[in-house]
């Protein structure tokens, strides 16, 4: 947010502002290339660096005053982070074998 804002000052009316935003979404994109790892053939940090990524783009459209829309994007990134989070809960379980004891015996040998 601070270096878009500033980005917009320094250039003023006749300057182009845009050329700060994309030094964002670069330097942001190495930032999050660097949170991503590989180890034993999965790929990690996948969501950190997409989170980081949307971070920035939060703050770059706070920066240019743009705060309805700022809004509505941090609610719309709190609603699929919480769903991921739902899912992912939901697959551990599965994997783990939670789910198994919740079907009754019903076979010929329950007796």
């Amino acid at each position: 947010m601070t270096f878009v804002r500033l980005g917009a000052n320094v250039a003023g009316p006749s300057g182009d502002a845009t050329r700060v935003l994309a030094q964002v979404v670069t330097g942001v994109g190495f930032i999050g290339a660097g949170v991503m790892l590989a180890r034993e053939g999965l790929v990690r940090g996948v969501t950190s660096a997409a989170v980081i990524w949307m971070l920035a783009a939060i703050g770059s459209l706070v920066g240019i005053g743009m705060y309805p829309t700022a809004l509505a994007l941090t609610v719309l990134v709190l609603v699929v982070l919480t769903g991921v989070q739902l899912l992912e809960r939901g697959v551990h379980r599965l994997r783990s074998g939670d789910y198994a004891g919740d079907a009754e015996d019903t076979g010929p040998d329950s007796g």
